[in-house]
């Protein structure tokens, strides 16, 4: 939600005004790929 409204969250992260914003489901299924792999703890 904060990344929609907020545009320092935008910069923070990369997303340009203009992009689109990931759903929810897709920033999940990417943490469980980090998790799966090792790799959450890294970041």
């Amino acid at each position: 939600k904060q990344l929609a409204r907020d545009l320092l969250f935008r910069r923070f992260v990369g997303l340009g005004i203009a992009e689109s914003v990931p759903d929810h489901s897709s920033i999940w299924r990417f943490r469980q790929i980090l998790e799966k792999n090792g790799l959450l703890t890294k970041l």
